[in-house]
């Protein structure tokens, strides 16, 4: 497994993988109803290319699991802002993403999602050997949940938790993508 540490100048990402990015977004908004739209953040657009980066420009039928994906209810609703919107993305473009969250998922998610403490040992232990070709996590090592429930100090302890799970099931030519 390859790691890739990223924020939103990370050079490698071309500027025609950032407009095919744009583009696959663009073209989601076109093919959804009124009611189905889906704004799309910002960070949605920016992570879309690093992702298609590391998949030489195709995400279809790729797995990703994207740690830390966000929920739509919370346990305090406090963050109940921040949505899935990446696995949504990658769901509608024909990946196949798997979100991961502390927060309560509900049950109309179109993609596989799932409440895991990813502090507890084997966490992510039901993923079989080297099933994953991309592993993503924006902003979970700073997640506010993460330190509300497990402490200012928990980030180093949940790399050193997740590394040795992720060698396991992320492809051995596959990548961990996470953002500082």
């Amino acid at each position: 497994m390859k790691l890739l540490q990223y924020d939103h100048h990370t050079p490698a990402i071309s500027r025609d993988l950032i407009m095919h990015a744009n583009e696959l977004c663009r073209h989601l908004r076109s093919q959804m109803n009124a009611s189905d739209i889906i704004p799309f953040p910002r960070i949605v657009i920016r992570q879309l290319p690093i992702l298609l980066y590391l998949a030489d420009g195709n995400l279809r039928d790729k797995v990703v699991l994207d740690l830390g994906c966000g929920s739509t209810k919370s346990r305090d609703n406090y963050y109940s802002l921040y949505e899935p919107w990446l696995c949504r993305v990658l769901h509608k473009i024909g990946a196949k993403p798997i979100g991961i969250d502390l927060s309560i998922f509900p049950p109309i998610e179109e993609f596989e999602a799932y409440k895991i403490d990813l502090l507890k040992p084997d966490s992510l232990c039901f993923l079989p050997d080297g099933y994953v070709g991309l592993a993503h996590a924006n902003s979970l090592f700073s997640s506010p949940i993460l330190h509300k429930t497990h402490g200012p100090d928990c980030s180093q302890r949940l790399m050193d938790n997740l590394l040795p799970q992720l060698e396991r099931i992320v492809k051995k030519n596959g990548w961990f993508a996470y953002s500082s």
